[in-house]
């Protein structure tokens, strides 16, 4: 049983994801993608913090949620940024939960494209996100454009 492979200090954790009601579907997956309950638990709070409506999402989509925060940040996106990037995803531009963590995994793609460091390409995303509110839902391919052009030309995309 899972549960009996958890060592004692886990059991904050285990307790912060069945309140999720995630915890049992998560832990099968996590050890697969290399991430320690210390993540799993990094992203966790991350999640409940700057994602206000995470209770209200479904389980599968919690649980896509925390294991895209969860991948991102072992490949050194900081958790806070991907959560309050998916809060205000879900919020201003009426996306589902699952769409923004779709959307946070394509930046990281994005970025490895254009060799750009992933945890600068999601602070990009979240600080151009107040001027793309504009676009709607297209607002995620008018950054993307916009961040390839930009890097093309050596800048940043708030400076275009």
């Amino acid at each position: 049983m899972v549960r009996q492979e958890l060592r004692l200090g886990d059991l904050r954790i285990w307790r912060r994801l069945q309140r999720c009601q995630i915890a049992p579907q998560y832990l099968r997956h996590h050890f697969q993608n290399g991430i320690s309950m210390d993540e799993a638990s990094d992203s966790m709070l991350a999640l409940q913090s700057g994602f206000f409506n995470l209770r209200k999402e479904s389980g599968a989509t919690q649980f896509r949620m925390l294991e895209t925060t969860a991948l991102l940040s072992e490949m050194g996106v900081n958790a806070d940024t991907t959560a309050e990037s998916m809060q205000i995803m879900t919020t201003a531009l009426g996306v589902t939960g699952d769409e923004a963590a779709r959307t946070q995994r394509e930046l990281f793609r994005l970025a490895q494209s254009i060799d750009m460091p992933p945890n600068e390409m999601a602070t990009a995303f979240k600080a151009a996100m107040p001027k793309l509110m504009a676009f709607g839902k297209q607002s995620e391919q008018v950054f993307k454009d916009l961040q390839i052009n930009a890097r093309a030309a050596g800048m940043e995309v708030n400076d275009v």
